[in-house]
């Protein structure tokens, strides 16, 4: 009787201002991310085998109080020459793509990572329909936050409206300024 009447109030009153709906279903996050020392922010997670994407789904499902269903997958560049691994992220249908600037890191070189980055944001923005939040620590290189935004939006056109761009501070998931920087995020895409 109980569930009956919190989902009967969750109907008549959803929670204001959720476009995506997460009121019938749970809203798919896919958080994607690479495992490696070089790319995860703290090495307490580094050490448990986990990775940056990891710990948004720590802070997304300790602070959102949405129906949300996270999932974490670890990547890999070999990913860029399969596209069946980019094809089982799609088939998960989500409503949201969570990556860091790292997830197709090379240790070959900044350039083949950015290079590999923009690949695979492509190919989600060509064939998905999901949102698509991008975090990193350091965009100063790339010209800036907003800048490397519009640089994306214009090289990627699939991302306009779509596109939510974040700076970590100090590199590191621990801290409130970091979960208050991802929790924003969060919330201005699924109050769009």
């Amino acid at each position: 009787m109980t569930a009956i009447l919190s989902l009967l109030f969750i109907l008549l009153f959803p929670a204001p201002g959720i476009s995506l709906d997460c009121i019938h279903a749970p809203c798919k996050i896919i958080a994607l991310d690479a495992p490696f020392r070089e790319t995860v922010y703290d090495l307490d997670r580094y050490l448990k085998r986990e990775t940056n994407a990891d710990a948004v789904k720590e802070i997304v499902q300790n602070n959102l109080k949405f129906n949300l269903k996270v999932i974490t997958i670890k990547t890999s560049p070999s990913w860029l020459n399969n596209g069946s691994k980019f094809k089982e992220v799609i088939g998960l249908a989500p409503d949201v793509i969570v990556m860091h600037t790292s997830t197709f890191y090379s240790p070959r070189g900044v350039q083949i990572t950015i290079d590999n980055l923009q690949r695979s944001l492509k190919y989600f923005a060509d064939h998905s329909t999901a949102e698509i939040l991008l975090y990193g620590s350091h965009f100063t290189p790339l010209g800036g936050l907003d800048r490397y935004k519009k640089f994306l939006i214009r090289m990627i056109p699939g991302l306009k409206g779509r596109f939510t761009l974040i700076q970590i501070p100090s590199r590191t998931f621990k801290g409130p300024k970091t979960e208050k920087t991802v929790i924003s995020a969060m919330r201005q895409i699924f109050e769009k």
